[in-house]
């Protein structure tokens, strides 16, 4: 019924493209991070990358949660240093 209007169609176009762009920035933030960190090996980044590949929003959480402080410690220091 209210995709027969066509503001409801052209809003509901614009929330799913705006999640497609917050879903990319999210993806990219983690590869971004693990290409950055210089503690973990190769094959963990990997194991990262197939995992935000294969379950892309819950993979990108679980990378958040599990590395939010090394995250935030790394973008300060990126940033003192630029």
């Amino acid at each position: 019924m209210l995709l027969a209007y066509p503001f409801f169609g052209i809003f509901g176009s614009m929330v799913v493209f705006f999640l497609w762009v917050v879903w990319f920035w999210l993806v990219f933030s983690v590869f971004r991070d693990l290409f950055r960190r210089d503690d973990i090996g190769g094959g963990t980044k990997v194991l990262w990358m197939i995992l935000v590949i294969v379950v892309p929003l819950l993979g990108a959480f679980i990378y958040f949660i599990a590395n939010d402080a090394g995250m935030t410690q790394r973008t300060l220091e990126r940033r003192r240093y630029s």
